[in-house]
């Protein structure tokens, strides 16, 4: 996009997610600039074309249902009301996980290339990130300017997916047509071979035929000859 219109608010234009002033500048500005309006059409386009994706049910039909408390859960000592180190640990351990996960997630990032997804989870920011927070202190976790990165990042994810769609596809139409062709000459040349092979019966039985003739005519020669050659018999004796 050879503009100075960032991508952020052209997708925050498509979804009417900006404010009165920006959309309407956003808006006269697309009367202008066709790079922005085509940038805006073949997102529109992949909107349109991921939501003619079916929605598949799963295969399971899984149901969850609470596990009744046995009277034994609580009389087991591990559970008990009083001190446990064991349970202290257990807690501990538990409530360690989950702060990692959560600093997990809030350092989540996903890239599509080449048919595969890349997913990276780590406890600290990226040094981009951490140069942008070091500079910018606004620039915390769950903000407008996150949310709209986490939001031009899926933008250009889904990008992705659909020209990889739109690229298997043109090869799948490509090998189905090179197969259909390679079929009808397969077929094409048997129907020949049997054509060929007709001609040859026919050509065989017409010069058994024509053989035939011949035999009964020599035979019908050699036949007059020899009645004109034979000598004519005495009527007086």
């Amino acid at each position: 996009m050879k503009c100075e219109l960032s991508k952020e608010k052209l997708i925050g234009y498509f979804y009417q997610d900006l404010p009165d002033e920006e959309f309407k500048g956003v808006k006269l500005h697309l009367k202008k600039c066709d790079a922005c309006k085509m940038e805006l059409t073949e997102f529109s386009k992949t909107t349109d074309f991921l939501k003619t994706w079916p929605d598949e049910d799963p295969g399971l039909n899984l149901k969850f249902i609470r596990e009744k408390a046995s009277l034994w859960s609580w009389l087991n000592p591990g559970w008990s009301i009083g001190f446990s180190w064991r349970g202290v640990a257990v807690g501990f351990a538990g409530g360690l996980a989950l702060v990692l996960l959560i600093l997990s997630v809030l350092n989540f990032e996903a890239s599509y290339s080449g048919g595969e997804f890349n997913v990276k989870l780590s406890l600290l920011p990226s040094s981009d990130k951490q140069a942008e927070i070091a500079e910018d202190p606004l620039a915390v976790p769950i903000t407008k300017r996150e949310f709209d990165s986490f939001r031009e990042d899926s933008y250009r994810l889904i990008q992705d997916m659909a020209r990889e769609s739109r690229t298997r596809n043109r090869n799948e139409y490509r090998t189905a047509f090179r197969e259909f062709a390679q079929d009808i000459d397969y077929q094409r040349r048997q129907d020949l071979s049997w054509v060929g092979k007709g001609f040859e019966v026919v050509h065989s039985a017409h010069d058994d035929k024509i053989r035939r003739t011949n035999l009964v005519l020599q035979q019908l020669i050699q036949t007059a000859n020899f009645q004109r050659l034979r000598p004519n018999s005495d009527p007086n004796k």
